[in-house]
C-alpha cells in the first residue's frame, strides 16, 4: 500500500468531516467545518491513499504556561513550546496497517523541523492499554492518570 502523507488543504476538510462524524458517532458538533478550517496548520495532516483521505493528525503548537493544572507545569520546564497531539484517526478498513503510525512520525518530525523538544498526547480511549502502547513507540511514557468509575 503506497501512501502519500501531507498538509491538510481546505479541500480535505469535508472527508475529515466524514471521519469524524464516523469516529463520534455521528455527533456533528465534531465534524464542524468552520471548526476544523481553523485548525489548519503545519500541524494538520492527511493520510491519502488511491487519491482518497484514509486518515488524518492533528497537533497544534501549545505554549507551557497555558497547560492545565491538570497536568503539571513541571513537564517541559526548559521549554516555552511542545507539540501538542490533539486527534489521531485512521478509517477502520485501514487499521493495522501502519497509516496510525505513519502519521505520527509524520507530524512529530514536523514539530522537531520547528524546534520544539516537547510533545504531548492525550486519549479518551477506553482501551487505554493499545493506547498508551501506540504511543510509547513514539517516546511518550504517561505522565497523568484519570480514571473514573
Amino acid at each position: 500500500m503506497t501512501t502519500l502523507i501531507r498538509k491538510c488543504e481546505l479541500a480535505d476538510l469535508p472527508a475529515v468531516g466524514a471521519m469524524f462524524m464516523n469516529w463520534h458517532h455521528g455527533r456533528q458538533a465534531e465534524s464542524d467545518l468552520e471548526q476544523l478550517k481553523d485548525r489548519l496548520s503545519d500541524f494538520f495532516l492527511v493520510c491519502e491513499y488511491d487519491e482518497t483521505i484514509i486518515g488524518f493528525v492533528i497537533g497544534a503548537r501549545g505554549p507551557v504556561d497555558a497547560i492545565g493544572i491538570e497536568i503539571s507545569r513541571e513537564a517541559f520546564p526548559e521549554t516555552l513550546a511542545y507539540l501538542e497531539i490533539q486527534d489521531l484517526y485512521v478509517a477502520t478498513e485501514h487499521r493495522n496497517q501502519g497509516i496510525g503510525s505513519q502519521l505520527m512520525s509524520a507530524i512529530m518530525q514536523r514539530g522537531r523541523d520547528a524546534g520544539l523538544k516537547h510533545s504531548m498526547v492525550y486519549s479518551s480511549n477506553a482501551d487505554y492499554s493499545r493506547i498508551g502502547r501506540f504511543y510509547e513507540k513514539f517516546g511518550f511514557r504517561i505522565d497523568h492518570l484519570f480514571m473514573k468509575q
